[in-house]
C-alpha cells in the first residue's frame, strides 16, 4: 500500500514499511500529531516515525508525479478534517457505534446491501436471525465500503471482484472483523463477521459437560469424521476452534486449513487462504505435513468432500463444519458432495448439531452419531 502523492506533500510523510505490529513512516518536517493519530486509526496499529531527508529515495519515489494513488479522496479529506470526538472521523465514529452495539448485543454478523437506488440497508444477525438496524444514504454507504476496503488492504479500485480480508480497530480490542465484499453495476455489498481473538473453552461457551465428554471421546479416534453442524451464525467455527484448543496438547499434531484463519490456536499448524482457495492440492499438501488431525474450516464443495474422504481412509481424524439441519440432512449433504454412503456412516464419530437462541443468547447443542457405532 502507498499514500496518495497529494497527501504525502501536504503531510510531509511517506510510508516506509508496514509490519504485522507497526507502521513505519518517514518525515522531513515535524509531523502534526493529529495526522499520526489518524494514520494509527487507518492502519489499526502503532505508527513509528523516523526523520528522513526530503530528497531521500523514499521521499522522491512517493512525491513523483506518477506515483500510484491508493488512498481515496474521501480518506484524504478525513485525514485533514477537523478533530472530532475522540479524534475519530465520521466514518470511524459510525463504525465504532455500529460494532460496539453489535458486540454488546451478542451479534455475530453485519450486512450492508442495496435497499433501493439511493439507500443501503444495515442489518445485524443475532442468534441466527437478521435484525434490521436502519438505512444509509448511498454516498455514506459507499464511503463506508471504501474505508473498510482500505483498512483491510483490499483493492478499492476493483468494484466487481469478490474480496475477503480482516480488519482490526484500536477502539475494539480483542476483536477482529472478517470482511467479505462483492459488487455489481449497482454497487458493492458487505458482510462483516465479528471474530473474538481469544478461543473460549467448550464448557464456558455453553456446551454441557456430557456433550464435551462425547466430543472428546469422538476426537480420540485415530481416524474418522467429527462435524459441527448448524445454520449461519450458530457458532460452528467457534466450537471447532474450542475443540482444537482442547486437543492441542502436543500429543497429536493438528493441521488446520481455514478460509481465512479466524482464531489463532497455540500448538496448531494453521494454514489460511482467502476467496475459497482451499482446493484439493492444498489438502494434499496439508496431509504431507504428517498430521494426526486434519481440521477443515467448512466443507462446501465436492473436491473438499472427496479429498477429506481420502484423508479419513488414510488414517486421519478430520474435524470440520457443515451447513445442514439435522443428522440425516448432514448425511445427505455429504453424500451429495461425493462421499460414499458407507464411508459416511462408518466413520462419522460425532455430529454436533447446534444453534444459538434466546435473549441472552444460549447455545442449544446435541450430539448425534450413527446408531451402528
Amino acid at each position: 500500500m502507498t499514500y496518495r502523492t497529494e497527501f504525502c506533500r501536504q503531510a510531509g510523510v511517506v510510508l516506509l514499511e508496514e509490519t504485522e505490529t507497526a507502521v513505519h513512516i518517514g518525515y522531513w518536517n515535524s509531523p502534526d500529531p493529529r495526522i499520526l493519530k489518524c494514520l494509527e486509526m487507518v492502519h489499526g496499529k502503532p505508527v513509528v516515525p523516523r526523520q528522513i531527508r526530503q530528497d531521500s529515495p523514499e521521499a522522491r519515489i512517493a512525491l513523483h508525479p506518477e506515483a500510484p494513488d491508493h488512498l481515496s479522496d474521501e480518506l484524504l479529506d478525513d485525514l485533514f478534517s477537523q478533530e472530532r470526538t475522540h479524534n475519530l472521523t465520521p466514518i470511524e465514529e459510525y463504525l465504532q457505534t455500529l460494532l460496539s452495539h453489535t458486540v454488546e448485543t451478542g451479534g455475530t454478523d453485519i450486512s450492508l446491501w442495496r435497499w433501493d437506488r439511493n439507500h443501503w440497508n444495515i442489518g445485524v444477525r443475532t442468534g441466527g436471525a437478521m435484525r434490521h438496524l436502519g438505512v444509509l444514504d448511498r454516498p455514506f454507504a459507499e464511503r463506508l465500503v471504501r474505508h473498510l476496503l482500505h483498512r483491510a488492504n483490499l483493492d478499492i479500485l476493483d468494484p466487481l471482484s469478490p474480496q475477503d480480508g480482516i480488519v482490526t480497530f484500536p477502539w475494539l480490542p480483542g476483536y477482529r472483523i472478517r470482511l467479505a465484499v462483492v459488487g455489481d453495476a449497482d454497487g458493492r455489498y458487505l458482510a462483516l463477521r465479528i471474530l473474538d481473538r481469544s478461543v473460549g473453552d467448550l464448557t464456558a461457551l455453553g456446551y454441557p459437560d456430557p456433550l464435551v465428554e462425547r466430543l472428546l471421546l469422538a476426537a480420540s479416534y485415530r481416524e474418522g469424521l467429527v462435524l459441527f453442524v448448524g445454520p449461519t451464525g450458530s457458532g460452528k467455527t467457534t466450537g471447532m476452534a474450542a475443540l482444537l484448543s482442547r486437543l492441542s496438547t502436543g500429543n497429536r499434531k493438528i493441521v488446520s486449513l481455514e478460509d481465512p484463519v479466524e482464531y489463532r490456536i497455540p500448538g496448531v499448524v494453521q494454514i489460511g487462504r482467502e476467496n475459497g482457495a482451499l482446493d484439493a492440492d492444498l489438502i494434499a499438501a496439508a496431509l504431507r505435513q504428517d498430521p494426526d488431525i486434519l481440521a477443515f474450516g467448512e466443507i462446501r464443495r465436492r473436491v473438499h468432500a472427496e479429498q477429506l474422504e481420502e484423508a479419513i481412509l488414510s488414517g486421519h481424524l478430520v474435524i470440520s463444519c457443515l451447513h445442514a439441519g439435522d443428522k440425516q440432512g448432514t448425511y445427505d449433504r455429504l453424500i451429495t458432495l461425493g462421499m460414499a454412503p458407507h464411508i459416511v456412516r462408518r466413520y462419522s464419530r460425532a455430529i454436533c448439531l447446534q444453534n444459538l437462541s434466546g435473549d441472552p443468547l444460549t447455545l442449544d447443542a446435541r450430539i448425534e452419531v450413527d446408531p451402528w457405532l
